[in-house]
């Protein structure tokens, strides 16, 4: 029997945090400021492209198809074979060799597209295009968005939606990662004052936590994180 758990997603406002007041803080809160606007500009151009290179693995395949002479006079033979009066054995033939045509594409299809690795194909672009941009720890939360074109794609085939679209100003995925060893990301407690916990973030951004009035007890569900007793996502 499956374990069920509880997903739980909160909501808590963050600012970018002063490193003080002198000109050296302004400075370098300027430049951090600077680094944010560029991702923030940049991301959902980046996710865009994303789910135009999903799109054209499909959509590869599906031209092969419609631009194969053989494949074509198969399916348009197929169509009518009972109107023809073929026998069993030339239909079975016929879909034998449909079937082997499309086997054909296929393996054309991953032999151009890098199907195989479908993942790190379309990272590697992307990367190349947004690298000095987008920090590589958002661009590969980025990719995981396939979710969002597959649970569209047989609607986007059948002509009933559109491939996902993004505007500016969409939310910034990352990992949250907790314990030693990430640099780069995580939770944690400042040491001159314990109760100003913060975001680490790429590029050496660091969020300060602000609960507020705390209706949804939040302060505490991130004091669990930080012991250990409740795990964390993205």
């Amino acid at each position: 029997m499956a374990t069920e758990f509880t997903c739980i997603t909160r909501k808590i406002e963050v600012h970018l945090h002063r490193h003080g007041d002198s000109e050296e803080a302004n400075l370098r809160n300027q430049e951090e400021y600077r680094i944010w606007n560029e991702i923030n500009d940049n991301l959902y151009k980046a996710a865009n492209r994303i789910m135009s290179h999903y799109f054209l693995n499909d959509e590869y395949e599906s031209r092969m198809y419609a631009t194969n002479p053989r494949y074509q006079e198969i399916e348009k033979i197929l169509k009518h074979c009972k109107r023809d009066k073929l026998s069993q054995e030339e239909i079975d033939n016929l879909k034998q060799e449909k079937k082997e045509l499309e086997k054909l594409f296929t393996e054309q299809k991953k032999e151009f597209l890098g199907i195989s690795q479908e993942h790190n194909t379309i990272l590697k672009t992307i990367r190349k295009e947004f690298k000095d941009v987008i920090p590589g720890e958002i661009l590969d939360c980025l990719i995981l968005e396939k979710s969002k074109y597959t649970e569209k794609r047989i609607d986007i085939k059948k002509g009933e939606c559109s491939v996902p679209n993004y505007r500016k100003g969409m939310p910034i995925p990352f990992r949250i990662k907790i314990g030693p060893g990430h640099k780069t990301l995580g939770i944690f407690r400042r040491d001159n004052n314990p109760n100003n916990i913060y975001v680490k973030f790429p590029k050496g951004l660091e969020w300060d936590l602000n609960f507020g009035r705390d209706r949804s007890n939040n302060r505490e569900i991130v004091e669990r994180i930080l012991s250990g007793q409740y795990d964390v996502g993205n």
